[in-house]
C-alpha cells in the first residue's frame, strides 16, 4: 500500500484508490494534482485483498476503484462493503465502459462510473463533486427520515398516555355526578362532590388548552403579538389561577420582585401560560405544606423568572427528553400524578416563540428549578 499527500492541510480530501496498474495510478494521480483548488490525500491499494481491507478499515471522502483488479472484479468490493451504505462513496474505473458493466456498477451501489480511455481532469473533478453533493444529499434525507421516524414514534407514545389521562377526570366526574343524583337529601356530601366534579373539570381545561397549544406549535400555527407589560400583573394572575390546588396540598406561593414595575416583552397569553404552567407543574409535586418562590429580575440582555420549588425533583435524563424531544416529549415530570407531560414542553415551546431560553436544575426529592429567560425588545412599546 503506498500513500501520497499532495497538502498538510488537514481539512484535505482524502481518497482511495484501488488500482492494479501502476501507470494508471500515476495517471489518475497527476489528474488529481492539475484539479483547481484541491488539496488531498492520496492512498493507493494495488490488489484486490488489500483494496478491500482499506476501505474496509478506514473511511475516506471518496474511493475509486477499477473494474478489473487482477483476475478479480471491483464490483465485488463494492458488493461486500454495502454499496450505499458503505462508510465511503465508491466511483467505479473501466478500460472499456458498456452499458451492461455500468447498470451493473450503478445496481451495486458506486456513485459514478468513469472510462479510463476517455476521462479527463474536469470529468474526475465533476465526479468527485457529483459524489460528494449526492452522498451529503443522502445523508440529509436519511436524518430527515430519522427525524420524522422519531416524530411518528413520540406522537404515537402521546396519544397512548392521552386516553388514560383523559379517561380519569372523566371517571371522576361521572363517578361524582352519579353520587350526587343518589344522594340529594345530604346536602354537604353534594357538595363535596360538586367540588371534586369542578376540580376535574378545571383538569380536563386545562389539558385541552395544553392540547390546542401543542396542535398549534405543530402546525406552526401559533401567532404572536408581542408588546411590554407589567410582569407583576402576570404572576398575580398565575397565582390567583393556582390558588385552589395550592391550598388543597397546603402549598404557599411567595412571588419575589426585585422592583415592582419591572417590564417584560411578549405574548401576553403566551407568557402567563408559562407561569401558570410552571407553578401547576411546582405544586403537582411539592410536598404537603411546601412552599414555591417566583421570582424575576433583570439585566441589560432581558428579564429572567424563576419558579422552584422543594418537592419530589425530576431526573436528568427526562429534563433532557422534555427540552430536545419537542412538544410530544414525553415528560415524566407532570405524568407521574397529573397530566398526560405536557407543562414544561408547552412552556419550552412558548419560550422559543420568544427567542428565550429555558433551564431546568432538579434533583430526585430535592426539589426543581426553573429559569426562563426572555430577551428585551421594542423599547418603544406600550405598556399594558
Amino acid at each position: 500500500m503506498q500513500q501520497t499527500t499532495s497538502t498538510n492541510d488537514t481539512t484535505a480530501l482524502s481518497i482511495a484508490l484501488i488500482e492494479d496498474d501502476i501507470v494508471d495510478y500515476h495517471w489518475i494521480g497527476g489528474m488529481l494534482k492539475r484539479i483547481p483548488d484541491c488539496n488531498f490525500s492520496f492512498q493507493w491499494a494495488k490488489s484486490f485483498e488489500e483494496g478491500e481491507t482499506l476501505l474496509a478499515s478506514q473511511t475516506f471522502d471518496i474511493a475509486f476503484i477499477d473494474n478489473a483488479i487482477g483476475i478479480r472484479s471491483g464490483i465485488d468490493i463494492v458488493r461486500n462493503l454495502g454499496g450505499r451504505s458503505a462508510a465511503t462513496p465508491m466511483v467505479m474505473l473501466t478500460g472499456s465502459g458498456t452499458h451492461t458493466l455500468d447498470c451493473e456498477a450503478m445496481d451495486a451501489g458506486v456513485y459514478d462510473f468513469l472510462e479510463k480511455g476517455s476521462i479527463s481532469t474536469e470529468e474526475l473533478e465533476r465526479s468527485i463533486r457529483y459524489t460528494l453533493n449526492t452522498r451529503q444529499l443522502e445523508q440529509e434525507l436519511q436524518e430527515a427520515k430519522n427525524a420524522a421516524i422519531k416524530a411518528d414514534h413520540a406522537k404515537a407514545h402521546f396519544l397512548a398516555h392521552l386516553s388514560h389521562d383523559l379517561r380519569t377526570p372523566l371517571n371522576t366526574i361521572a363517578g361524582f355526578s352519579e353520587m350526587i343524583s343518589r344522594n340529594q337529601e345530604n346536602l354537604p356530601d353534594s357538595r363535596q362532590y360538586a367540588t371534586q366534579i369542578l376540580s376535574s373539570a378545571k383538569h380536563l381545561e386545562d389539558m385541552i388548552e395544553d392540547l390546542l397549544a401543542l396542535t398549534n406549535f405543530d402546525l406552526q400555527k401559533t401567532e404572536s403579538i408581542p408588546r411590554h407589560y407589567f410582569l407583576k400583573a402576570l404572576i398575580e394572575e398565575a397565582q390567583a389561577l393556582t390558588q385552589g390546588p395550592a391550598q388543597d396540598r397546603k402549598v404557599q406561593i411567595k412571588p419575589l420582585y426585585s422592583v415592582d414595575d419591572l417590564e417584560i416583552f411578549g405574548d401576553r397569553k403566551a407568557i402567563k401560560r408559562i407561569l401558570v404552567n410552571l407553578i401547576s407543574v411546582s405544586i403537582k409535586h411539592s410536598h404537603q405544606g411546601g412552599t414555591i418562590f417566583v421570582a424575576c429580575g433583570q439585566d441589560a440582555k432581558g428579564v429572567s423568572i424563576l419558579v422552584s420549588d422543594d418537592g419530589t425533583g425530576i431526573d436528568q435524563h427526562t429534563i433532557k427528553e422534555v427540552i430536545n424531544a419537542g412538544p410530544y416529549a414525553a415528560d415524566a415530570y407532570t405524568t407521574s400524578s397529573n397530566g398526560i407531560g405536557l407543562s414544561l414542553s408547552i412552556v419550552h415551546q412558548y419560550v422559543l416563540m420568544h427567542s428565550g431560553k429555558m433551564l431546568v436544575d432538579s434533583k430526585i426529592d430535592g426539589g426543581t428549578v426553573v429559569e426562563i429567560f426572555f430577551p428585551h425588545e421594542a423599547e418603544n412599546s406600550d405598556v399594558i
